[in-house]
Protein backbone atom coordinates (compact mmCIF):
# COMPACT_ATOMS: atom_id res chain seq x y z
CA UNK A 1 0.00 0.00 0.00
CA UNK A 2 1.52 3.39 -1.15
CA UNK A 3 0.38 6.00 1.35
CA UNK A 4 2.76 9.15 0.05
CA UNK A 5 4.31 11.90 1.64
CA UNK A 6 1.17 12.54 4.10
CA UNK A 7 2.53 9.22 5.83
CA UNK A 8 6.18 8.87 5.02
CA UNK A 9 8.52 11.26 5.68
CA UNK A 10 10.64 11.48 2.32
CA UNK A 11 12.27 15.16 1.08
CA UNK A 12 11.89 15.94 -2.18
CA UNK A 13 15.61 16.51 -4.46
CA UNK A 14 13.92 19.63 -5.82
CA UNK A 15 15.57 22.61 -4.14
CA UNK A 16 12.05 24.55 -5.22
CA UNK A 17 10.37 22.14 -3.55
CA UNK A 18 12.51 21.91 -0.14
CA UNK A 19 12.21 25.43 0.08
CA UNK A 20 8.45 25.26 -0.93
CA UNK A 21 7.68 23.10 2.10
CA UNK A 22 9.85 24.77 4.33
CA UNK A 23 7.93 27.59 3.57
CA UNK A 24 10.61 29.71 1.58
CA UNK A 25 8.41 29.93 -1.60
CA UNK A 26 4.79 31.26 -1.35
CA UNK A 27 1.93 30.84 -4.30
CA UNK A 28 0.94 33.94 -3.12
CA UNK A 29 1.99 37.86 -3.12
CA UNK A 30 5.57 38.76 -4.95
CA UNK A 31 6.32 35.59 -7.25
CA UNK A 32 3.61 33.43 -6.44
CA UNK A 33 2.80 33.19 -10.18
CA UNK A 34 6.17 31.82 -11.57
CA UNK A 35 5.93 29.89 -7.81
CA UNK A 36 2.84 28.19 -9.58
CA UNK A 37 4.16 27.96 -12.80
CA UNK A 38 7.65 26.16 -11.09
CA UNK A 39 5.49 23.88 -9.17
CA UNK A 40 2.94 23.12 -12.05
CA UNK A 41 6.05 22.34 -13.92
CA UNK A 42 7.48 19.72 -11.48
CA UNK A 43 4.60 17.64 -11.84
CA UNK A 44 6.00 15.88 -15.31
CA UNK A 45 9.56 16.15 -13.49
CA UNK A 46 12.02 13.17 -14.49
CA UNK A 47 12.47 12.12 -10.70
CA UNK A 48 8.70 10.24 -9.36
CA UNK A 49 9.68 11.89 -5.93
CA UNK A 50 9.66 15.56 -7.61
CA UNK A 51 6.21 14.66 -8.99
CA UNK A 52 4.85 13.14 -6.21
CA UNK A 53 5.66 16.09 -3.80
CA UNK A 54 4.64 18.77 -6.83
CA UNK A 55 1.56 16.89 -7.16
CA UNK A 56 0.56 16.80 -3.50
CA UNK A 57 1.37 20.27 -2.78
CA UNK A 58 -0.58 21.68 -5.83
CA UNK A 59 -3.55 19.45 -4.89
CA UNK A 60 -3.26 20.86 -1.34
CA UNK A 61 -3.01 24.68 -2.65
CA UNK A 62 -6.42 24.61 -3.21
CA UNK A 63 -6.45 26.69 -6.30
CA UNK A 64 -8.67 26.47 -9.05
CA UNK A 65 -8.13 27.40 -12.46
CA UNK A 66 -8.23 25.51 -15.47
CA UNK A 67 -4.32 25.18 -16.24
CA UNK A 68 -4.41 23.60 -12.24
CA UNK A 69 -7.04 21.57 -13.35
CA UNK A 70 -5.43 20.14 -16.96
CA UNK A 71 -1.88 19.48 -14.66
CA UNK A 72 -4.23 17.89 -12.45
CA UNK A 73 -6.02 15.70 -14.64
CA UNK A 74 -2.73 14.69 -16.55
CA UNK A 75 -1.44 13.43 -13.37
CA UNK A 76 -3.78 11.11 -12.77
CA UNK A 77 -2.44 9.03 -15.45
CA UNK A 78 0.89 9.25 -13.34
CA UNK A 79 2.35 5.61 -13.86
CA UNK A 80 3.66 6.12 -10.22
CA UNK A 81 0.48 5.25 -7.62
CA UNK A 82 0.42 7.75 -5.37
CA UNK A 83 0.88 10.64 -7.51
CA UNK A 84 -2.20 9.27 -9.63
CA UNK A 85 -3.64 9.28 -6.06
CA UNK A 86 -2.87 12.74 -5.18
CA UNK A 87 -3.92 14.46 -8.87
CA UNK A 88 -7.33 12.62 -8.07
CA UNK A 89 -7.82 14.33 -4.81
CA UNK A 90 -7.24 17.23 -6.18
CA UNK A 91 -9.65 17.24 -8.49
CA UNK A 92 -12.16 16.41 -5.92
CA UNK A 93 -11.72 19.37 -4.04
CA UNK A 94 -11.86 21.58 -6.89
CA UNK A 95 -14.54 19.16 -8.72
CA UNK A 96 -16.15 16.24 -7.57
CA UNK A 97 -17.88 14.86 -10.60
CA UNK A 98 -14.68 14.70 -13.12
CA UNK A 99 -13.28 13.03 -10.07
CA UNK A 100 -15.65 10.27 -10.07
CA UNK A 101 -14.55 8.10 -12.95
CA UNK A 102 -11.38 8.20 -11.79
CA UNK A 103 -11.97 7.18 -8.18
CA UNK A 104 -14.33 4.87 -9.83
CA UNK A 105 -11.57 3.33 -11.71
CA UNK A 106 -8.78 3.38 -8.84
CA UNK A 107 -11.42 2.10 -6.66
CA UNK A 108 -11.26 -1.23 -8.57
CA UNK A 109 -7.39 -1.58 -8.57
CA UNK A 110 -5.09 -4.13 -6.84
CA UNK A 111 -4.73 -1.53 -4.06
CA UNK A 112 -5.98 1.89 -2.98
CA UNK A 113 -4.17 4.81 -1.22
CA UNK A 114 -5.68 6.91 1.53
CA UNK A 115 -5.94 10.20 -1.11
CA UNK A 116 -8.10 7.90 -3.46
CA UNK A 117 -10.57 7.38 -0.37
CA UNK A 118 -10.20 10.77 0.47
CA UNK A 119 -11.41 11.77 -3.31
CA UNK A 120 -14.47 9.68 -2.63
CA UNK A 121 -15.41 10.97 0.73
CA UNK A 122 -15.51 14.50 -1.39
CA UNK A 123 -17.27 12.91 -4.49
CA UNK A 124 -19.94 11.53 -1.76
CA UNK A 125 -21.67 9.12 -4.25
CA UNK A 126 -24.01 6.00 -4.62
CA UNK A 127 -21.78 4.33 -7.80
CA UNK A 128 -18.81 4.35 -4.98
CA UNK A 129 -20.32 1.93 -2.33
CA UNK A 130 -20.03 -1.29 -3.30
CA UNK A 131 -16.41 -0.75 -3.72
CA UNK A 132 -15.92 1.10 -0.82
CA UNK A 133 -17.41 -1.81 1.37
CA UNK A 134 -14.70 -4.13 -0.11
CA UNK A 135 -12.46 -1.27 1.00
CA UNK A 136 -13.64 -0.79 4.50
CA UNK A 137 -13.62 -4.93 4.78
CA UNK A 138 -11.27 -5.03 8.28
CA UNK A 139 -7.38 -5.48 7.16
CA UNK A 140 -3.43 -4.94 8.38
CA UNK A 141 -3.98 -1.07 7.12
CA UNK A 142 -5.89 0.11 9.74
CA UNK A 143 -5.82 3.92 8.31
CA UNK A 144 -7.03 2.42 5.09
CA UNK A 145 -9.88 0.50 6.94
CA UNK A 146 -10.71 4.27 8.65
CA UNK A 147 -10.80 6.14 5.60
CA UNK A 148 -12.27 3.53 3.39
CA UNK A 149 -15.03 3.71 5.78
CA UNK A 150 -15.20 7.29 6.03
CA UNK A 151 -15.71 7.46 2.49
CA UNK A 152 -18.57 4.66 2.83
CA UNK A 153 -20.37 6.44 5.13
CA UNK A 154 -20.28 9.67 2.97
CA UNK A 155 -21.04 7.65 0.08
CA UNK A 156 -24.09 5.95 2.14
CA UNK A 157 -25.24 9.62 3.37
CA UNK A 158 -25.81 10.59 0.29
CA UNK A 159 -28.30 8.10 -0.75
CA UNK A 160 -30.06 8.65 2.17
CA UNK A 161 -30.53 11.98 1.30
CA UNK A 162 -31.37 11.33 -1.91
CA UNK A 163 -33.93 8.66 -0.83
CA UNK A 164 -35.31 11.64 1.13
Amino acid sequence: MSSGPVNEWYEPPSPFLQDFIAEKVSLSGDGGAAALGRLMDLTTDCDPINRDWAVFLLAQADIDTPAVRDVLLRATEDEIEIVRAEAILGVAKVDPASALPLVRRALAAEHVTIPVLEAAALCRHPSLIDDLRVWAEPSSELSVDAAAREALDACLSCLAETDN
